[in-house]
């Protein structure tokens, strides 16, 4: 069995409105739990959780909302997730 890798490709929607995921641009409805994606290297890449990148190096982008449907989808095993 294969050791999980320490990144994984950020997947960005074309135009990202407030409240909304930042994958796909839909609407995240209030309430429900949220998850987010630790992005990294300059949007380019999301870091596994436990991983700790350097919040100082240039390329840090820091936590961005996704939907549950994104979360599954793009980033199974690579989101944080909290309840509403």
């Amino acid at each position: 069995m294969s050791e999980q890798p320490e990144k994984l490709c950020m997947v960005w929607a074309d135009d990202v409105p407030e409240n909304a995921c930042a994958c796909c641009g839909r609407p995240l409805r209030p309430g429900n739990a949220t998850y987010w994606v630790e992005v990294i290297d300059g949007g380019e890449y999301v870091a596994r959780p436990g991983w700790q990148p350097d919040a100082d190096d240039p390329g840090y982008m820091g936590a961005h909302q996704i939907g549950p449907s994104c979360a599954r989808k793009h980033f199974k095993g690579f989101y944080h997730k909290q309840d509403g």
